[in-house]
C-alpha cells in the first residue's frame, strides 16, 4: 500500500528508471531494476503499469541510440563515443534481462508494453535503423573485399 501511496504521487521508480542511463554508479542501477521486479512481482496490489512502461521506453530509446551511432559517420570524438556506447549496451544488456525475466514471470508486462504502443510506430522506426546499420555492415564488407 505504501508504494502506491508513494509512486501515484511523486512517481519515484518511473523518474529513476528514465533516469538510468545517465547513472554511471551501477549500485544504483542494479537496486533500482531489483525495486522494479520486487513491484511488479511480490506486490499483490501495485499499480506498475508507469514504471514498466517507463522501462521499456527507455530500453528502446537506449536500442535505438546504440543504432543511431552505429549508422553514422562521424569520426570526431570516437574515443569518447566507443566509451558512451559501451555503457549504453551494458544498460540495455541490464533492462532486458529484467523486461524479460519479467515477461516470463507476469502476463500483465506483456499488455503494459503493448498498449505503451512500442510495437507500433516505434517498432517500425527500430526495424528501419537495424536495417540502415546491417545495409551499412555489408557495404563496409564488400568494400575491404574490394580493397583486398
Amino acid at each position: 500500500k505504501n508504494y502506491d501511496l508513494i509512486e501515484s504521487r511523486y512517481h519515484i521508480l518511473a523518474h529513476y528508471l528514465l533516469a538510468f542511463p545517465t547513472f554511471s554508479d551501477v549500485n544504483i542501477k542494479v537496486p533500482v531494476l531489483k525495486l522494479l521486479e520486487y513491484v511488479c512481482t511480490g506486490l499483490v496490489e501495485k499499480n506498475s503499469t508507469q514504471p514498466l512502461a517507463v522501462a521499456a521506453e527507455v530500453f528502446v530509446a537506449i536500442c535505438r541510440s546504440i543504432l543511431k551511432a552505429r549508422c553514422s559517420d562521424s569520426s570526431d570524438g570516437v574515443t569518447d563515443c566507443m566509451e558512451v556506447l559501451d555503457a549504453l549496451l551494458k544498460d540495455a544488456e541490464m533492462l532486458c534481462d529484467t523486461l524479460e525475466k519479467l515477461l516470463q514471470f507476469d502476463d500483465n508486462v506483456c499488455t503494459v508494453i503493448v498498449n505503451s504502443g512500442l510495437f507500433g510506430s516505434k517498432l517500425n522506426e527500430f526495424m528501419e535503423l537495424v536495417k540502415e546499420s546491417l545495409s551499412r555492415r555489408v557495404q563496409n564488407h564488400d568494400s575491404e573485399i574490394g580493397r583486398a
